[in-house]
């Protein structure tokens, strides 16, 4: 009776169904159409923009893009290795196959060379992930721009976080290279060529092609979540909580859960990979904050990749360091910030009703939060030491310091400008930080960046105002150094080559303005009587001792420039050559040369300069007198 009264206030106001884009209802129809079981796994195609599609040639580019790859293998073998390594797996899992000459040259409209390279993880040293280029364009289109991302139909990061730990009992786990497990159909496999040749620069590339989905296009995540979450997945009708662990509690690649016993979250989780492995998918490298369940689950000898940070094994749980042996969480500064607001409202210290944005306060509660968390770790012993009254050993890297511990349990420097009271205290006595901790570096990188980059001593000042970090240059200089925007300003642009002098520059034994080069400059204003007009000057540079002649133009036009060519003849000489650029008023003067000798008479300067040259020097003379035209050689 209580349900048909509701349904009955609520009629005519229920929610409407969720409406889908034309590009989600399009991708979804291509996901069914083209989804099926092949070789014990599932195949898709790839989720084109539309039907028609025309790529151009990008065989040029992913070419370029080889040739720095293999620079790069030449500079570091150990890059090279591995890179070969993974290519060659790649092969070998029959994820990529390589083509013969005669299917390489079968190309359609969908033919795609994708550019590749590897990137590294810093959580992984020593391990590289291949990422092919999809966003690489040729003439403003590359093969993402033709895909569709697809429906995103996973649950928002921070609702799988906060299930996380709800329960007692924390399991975390990743697919295994799930882009890979998912193949590409036939006719669209053709899109993902790639080019490789060994790092032989000595041969022809040869052609490869993706069988599966690559890392780095727009379409992989919707296409492997809609595999990891297809109907079959209702059919286990035993498996209802495996179900919705795989519905609600994956985030791409990662398997994030929280049961309540140790039993359950070992056999449902067990129930979660058997489901997985149905469609082709290995779950594992399994975590927990249970050591049972660790070892349940990782009894095939799939053991986690568990980080050390600063001393500590902990593991990455979607983004955030997670330490299961005492289920803490590691965040950053803003986030620690929100936890302590958070926890101030559960405990009643404040009232829930605050403003969305943080305050100075916690903020600053926050920061000496970490400052604390980071020194009780790194100086435990000092922390010893002090708070109970004893003189620090000898052996101390805080020794020379004269550490003490403040009002708020952070540990500071007692410095030798008490003296100066107009100061603040944070000034007077920095807080100490370790200099080999990451926070440390974290905070030198925010205080080089806020220093837009400037030199050390400048970041270093103004760090000394809030911290005290020992060898703080050594850390700056790494950190200098592995700042790309610093390495990009550092370079030195290689000057190019200087070319060649032309022979008009070179020829000795000639009078000046032999070889001329001629242009305008200007307008100047000159006053005609009581009016102003606009007067150009012609300059004449000799092109072998660089000597200045200048004429007077009246205009841009072409009999304005015959005139300065005339006056200037009349004063220095015929020219053996005379060069300008293609304004048109030189083109036109050279036209008219070529058509009419009458043009600067040629005849009679000749005769003239013949007659004015002394037969002992007329050997000299003869390139002048031999001129015939006026303009570029």
């Amino acid at each position: 009776m209580v349900a048909e009264y509701f349904e009955t206030e609520s009629f005519g106001v229920r929610a409407a169904p969720i409406m889908e884009s034309e590009a989600d209802v399009r991708a979804r129809e291509i996901l069914k159409s083209t989804t099926c079981r092949v070789e014990g796994r599932y195949q898709t195609g790839l989720l084109w923009k539309r039907s028609d599609i025309q790529l151009p040639d990008s065989y040029s580019m992913a070419l370029k893009r080889l040739a720095g790859v293999e620079a790069k293998m030449r500079r570091d073998t150990d890059f090279a290795v591995e890179y070969n390594r993974i290519i060659s797996s790649y092969v070998m899992k029959d994820y990529a196959r390589k083509l013969s000459p005669e299917e390489a040259a079968l190309t359609c409209n969908r033919t795609w060379y994708l550019p590749h390279f590897a990137v590294k993880n810093p959580n992984k040293p020593g391990k590289l992930r291949m990422v092919f280029d999809a966003a690489a364009e040729v003439d403003g289109v590359s093969l993402n721009s033709q895909l569709m991302k697809g429906p995103q139909e996973y649950r928002s990061l921070p609702a799988i976080l906060f299930h996380f730990r709800e329960g007692a009992t924390g399991v975390c786990g990743d697919i295994k290279e799930m882009f890979h497990q998912v193949l590409v159909q036939r006719d669209d496999r053709c899109a993902q060529r790639f080019l490789w040749r060994q790092g032989d620069t000595t041969r022809q590339p040869e052609v490869y092609e993706m069988r599966v989905m690559t890392f780095g296009a727009a379409c992989s995540l919707c296409a492997a979540n809609y595999v990891k979450t297809l109907e079959y997945c209702n059919k286990v009708k035993s498996a209802t909580r495996a179900v919705k662990s795989i519905l609600d509690y994956h985030y791409a690649d990662d398997y994030v859960d929280s049961f309540d016993t140790e039993e359950e979250a070992a056999d449902i989780t067990k129930q979660v990979r058997a489901i997985h492995k149905m469609a082709g998918f290995d779950l594992c490298n399994f975590a927990s904050n249970s050591l049972r369940v660790t070892e349940a689950l990782n009894g095939d000898g799939n053991i986690r990749q568990i980080a050390n940070k600063e001393g500590v094994l902990v593991d990455r749980v979607l983004g955030l360091f997670w330490q299961a042996s005492t289920d803490t969480f590691g965040f950053k500064l803003r986030t620690t910030a929100w936890v302590l607001r958070f926890i101030d409202v559960c405990r009643r210290r404040k009232p829930p009703d605050r403003g969305y944005g943080l305050t100075a306060k916690e903020v600053e509660t926050a920061k000496l939060c970490l400052c604390r968390l980071v020194q009780r770790g790194e100086y435990a012993e000092e922390f010893q030491h002090i708070e109970s009254g004893r003189n620090l050993p000898r052996t101390s890297s805080l020794i020379k310091l004269s550490p003490y511990i403040d009002e708020d349990g952070v540990l500071r420097v007692r410095g030798r400008i008490e003296a100066a009271s107009w100061l603040p205290i944070s000034a007077r006595r920095p807080i100490i930080l370790p200099p080999k901790h990451c926070f440390s570096n974290l905070v030198a990188m925010h205080y080089h960046v806020k220093m837009h980059h400037q030199n050390l001593e400048a970041t270093i000042c103004e760090i000394r105002r809030l911290y005290w970090i020992p060898r703080l240059r050594s850390l700056l200089r790494s950190i200098v150094a592995n700042c790309a925007i610093c390495r990009l300003r550092k370079i030195h642009a290689v000057s190019p080559l200087m070319g060649p002098l032309p022979i008009d520059r070179l020829t000795p034994y000639v009078r000046p303005f032999s070889y001329t080069g001629l242009d305008y400059f200007g307008p100047i204003t000159v006053t005609v009587r009581r009016a102003n007009e606009k007067r150009w000057v012609a300059l004449f540079t000799c092109l072998t001792v660089r000597a200045v002649h200048l004429e007077l133009a009246h205009d841009l036009s072409t009999d304005s420039c015959i005139i300065v060519l005339r006056n200037f003849i009349n004063r220095r000489g015929v020219p053996v050559r005379v060069r300008s650029d293609n304004g048109k008023n030189f083109v036109g003067a050279d036209m008219e040369a070529k058509c009419f000798s009458e043009v600067f008479d040629w005849q009679f300067w000749t005769l003239m300069m013949v007659n004015r040259v002394d037969s002992r020097r007329r050997e000299c003379c003869e390139p002048l007198i031999s001129c015939k035209n006026i303009g570029n050689p």
